[in-house]
């Protein structure tokens, strides 16, 4: 009896069964209580008390181990839903990685890299994605000159967007800024590609309709992760990521994570498809993410492991040298 949800129909039918040998015996002659005390001996009989009072005790247990290891959940049934998942879904920020991005390296084409790190921030500077902030925050520790946009707004799983001087400044994916008429260089696609491959993101920076360069993010991954991911697999667990990254960053991760499948490009909707496909296939899904950005596919999951982490200043400082530092003031000088 490993599933519970026979109950919903078993109940009813018991109460059926009951009332109906109940009014047999009443038409044979019996007198209304006696039927009535047949009613209840037979509902009674059929109930099953076993499996519901062994159950309950054994999940209320396991929900007390649980918030000594460090977990809250929401209903003692969730662990029940838990043992039968066979399909684990992750998201990537703060899952498989460890959710703090930070600047890895910046590219600049025609411009110094803290031209490039300002022009980026300065779209970012109202940013909710931990990887604009993380692009806002490294500009203000080194103190790069902010400019005032207008227009600014994000697109989830593209990138973020806005206007300088009237003039359209783009952050983020390098088909999206092909697709709005942005110019990128085959120097600095290849470079793309060749950073993508090594699960670093390229975010690629426009001015116009120009791409002035390449801001490398990093999010590392913590020790253990794929260890972890073996050990589910034994378990008889398949793994999937969901990243709104592209296919080679994603293949990358996938890779050193030890996971099963990744799925890339999608935005917070497309997750949340993704989670629906996987059930109407008759997989039973439990989904890992951060409920600020992964709600929608947390909705669709079966079992739901919602990650709340406390706000903290994301990244780490970019290294500037004095190289970059003396080329930025050649430049303003000019």
């Amino acid at each position: 009896m490993e599933n519970f949800s026979f109950l919903r129909y078993y109940l009813p039918f018991s109460l059926i069964l009951a009332i109906n040998i109940a009014f047999g015996w009443h038409f044979a002659g019996l007198t209304l209580w006696e039927s009535l005390s047949i009613l209840l001996t037979v509902l009674f009989a059929m109930l099953p008390f076993g499996p519901l009072l062994a159950v309950r005790p054994a999940l209320q247990r396991g929900r007390k181990r649980g918030r000594i290891l460090g977990f809250t959940f929401t209903s003692s049934w969730a662990l029940h839903t838990l043992s039968q998942v066979d399909t684990l879904a992750l998201a990537k920020n703060g899952v498989v990685t460890s959710g703090h991005p930070y600047i890895k390296a910046l590219i600049g084409e025609g411009t110094t890299k803290l031209s490039l790190l300002a022009l980026a921030a300065s779209v970012e500077r109202k940013a909710t994605h931990p990887v604009g902030r993380a692009i806002y925050a490294t500009a203000m520790r080194n103190r790069c000159r902010l400019q005032m946009p207008s227009a600014l707004s994000e697109l989830s799983g593209l990138g973020a967007e806005g206007l300088i001087a009237r003039t359209p400044v783009r952050v983020g994916k390098g088909k999206w800024l092909q697709e709005e008429g942005v110019e990128i260089s085959a120097a600095l696609l290849t470079q793309g590609d060749q950073i993508a491959c090594q699960g670093l993101t390229p975010l690629y920076v426009s001015n116009g309709r120009h791409c002035r360069g390449i801001i490398v993010m990093a999010d590392d991954m913590p020790e253990g992760t794929a260890g972890a991911m073996r050990k589910l697999r034994k378990l008889g667990l398949h793994t999937i990521l969901l990243t709104g990254e592209g296919r080679r960053v994603a293949n990358a991760i996938r890779e050193e994570a030890d996971m099963d499948e990744a799925r890339a490009n999608l935005t917070a909707e497309g997750k949340a498809r993704e989670v629906q496909l996987l059930r109407t296939k008759g997989k039973t899904i439990a989904l890992a993410g951060e409920w600020a950005r992964d709600e929608l596919a947390l909705k669709e999951a079966d079992v739901r492991i919602a990650l709340l982490r406390p706000q903290g200043t994301p990244g780490s400082p970019l290294d500037v040298t004095a190289e970059d530092t003396a080329a930025e003031a050649t430049e303003r000088s000019e």
